[in-house]
């Protein structure tokens, strides 16, 4: 809803909304979803941007959301911010996995983490090729830094 994207008129007086199956194929797709992800979950490393694109979801309720984030040479270290959702409730809290099954919790006054890399192997989702970072999955109530 807040995207713009489905009709207000499925908000109940009491703030609840009726979705619909079809609502993904409507989302999931679309610029306005890329944007808000790109714009809400960044990734640095050494003090530089790491840019991001969001591969189209195949299956938005399903399987989530992918954005991978590419680095400027070798990650040991990276800053990743998560602020999706808090803008629309700052109780909202994202849970996240890293290398070594470390976790965190990102929240409206914490968004921001650091996670080691090190050298995680590029199967487990570590540093792979020329600095290509895939840092931040995220699925339907979920997000893993993987």
């Amino acid at each position: 809803m807040a995207l713009g994207l489905l009709p207000r008129d499925r908000v109940m007086l009491d703030g609840a909304v009726s979705y619909r199956d079809s609502d993904a194929a409507v989302v999931g797709p679309s610029r306005q979803l890329a944007d808000y992800l790109l714009k809400r979950v960044t990734v640095t490393s050494d003090g530089r941007a790491c840019p991001g694109a969001v591969a189209p979801p195949a299956d938005l309720a399903r399987a989530g959301a992918t954005i991978d984030f590419t680095c400027a040479g070798a990650v040991g270290v990276a800053s990743v911010g998560v602020r999706t959702l808090t803008d629309l409730d700052p109780a909202y809290r994202t849970l996240a996995t890293g290398p070594g099954g470390v976790r965190a919790v990102y929240t409206s006054d914490a968004y921001t983490r650091e996670w080691t890399l090190g050298d995680v192997p590029a199967a487990a989702g570590g540093v792979t090729g020329a600095g290509a970072v895939p840092l931040f999955r995220s699925g339907p109530w979920r997000a893993a830094c993987s």
